[in-house]
């Protein structure tokens, strides 16, 4: 699981935060490069937008059943009120009331938030191998322009074993990696009429089973 090093933003509404508001904040974003967008609030009900629980506005939508932590995977920026902060209880970023959004802190949000965007496509595993030592710091030196995701040894180096769990990938450090193709590669060479070749990627993918 991917350590959280850097806090998502959450940004606190009055519970009769203006439409339009929300709208401007939500622009103000999406020009900034924040691709994902959570907003938490019973405001929206009664304004036939048709959806009960949480609404990301790049039009991908959670349910009831995702927990606070897939919420933190899936999006950059939280826009809630205080009746809702109970289920994000694993956010540990600044919580701002709209009224107090000054031009400073409105930036300072969206650096955090491009941060932790960019951190999330990075392998989150802090293998050291690269000049930042750790995923947050090349996160860091990608925003600030010095650094490329090249850089990255895991995201750069030929895999010989690709996990899949849903939509998440889940990156190993080459020594790791090694060893658990070794293990499932002498499971598989087990099997009648299986041969893996050493120039062979294995995958493994893992799904949520969906009821009929």
């Amino acid at each position: 699981m991917k350590k959280y090093a850097v806090p998502r933003p959450v940004i606190v509404l009055g519970k009769k935060v203006a439409i339009k508001d929300l709208q401007r904040i939500i622009t103000r974003f999406k020009r900034e490069g924040i691709e994902k967008i959570c907003i938490i609030s019973e405001v929206f009900l009664s304004f036939s937008l048709g959806l009960r629980n949480i609404i990301i506005s790049d039009g991908r939508f959670l349910c009831r059943e995702y927990s606070g932590e897939e919420i933190i995977r899936h999006c950059a920026v939280i826009i809630t009120h205080d009746d809702f902060l109970p289920m994000l209880k694993e956010v540990s970023g600044p919580r701002i009331p709209i009224s107090s959004l000054s031009e400073d802190e409105f930036s300072r949000i969206i650096k955090l938030a491009r941060i932790f965007q960019t951190y999330n496509k990075l392998p989150g595993i802090d293998c050291g191998r690269c000049r930042y030592k750790t995923c947050i710091g090349l996160a860091r030196a990608i925003e600030e322009k010095v650094a490329g995701y090249d850089e990255c040894i895991i995201l750069s180096r030929s895999k010989k074993l690709v996990i899949r769990v849903g939509e998440n990938m889940i990156y190993l450090n080459p020594w790791v990696e090694e060893l658990y193709r070794r293990v499932i590669e002498d499971l598989l060479n087990a099997l009648k009429g299986v041969k893996i070749r050493e120039s062979d990627i294995i995958e493994i993918q893992v799904k949520k089973i969906s009821n009929p």
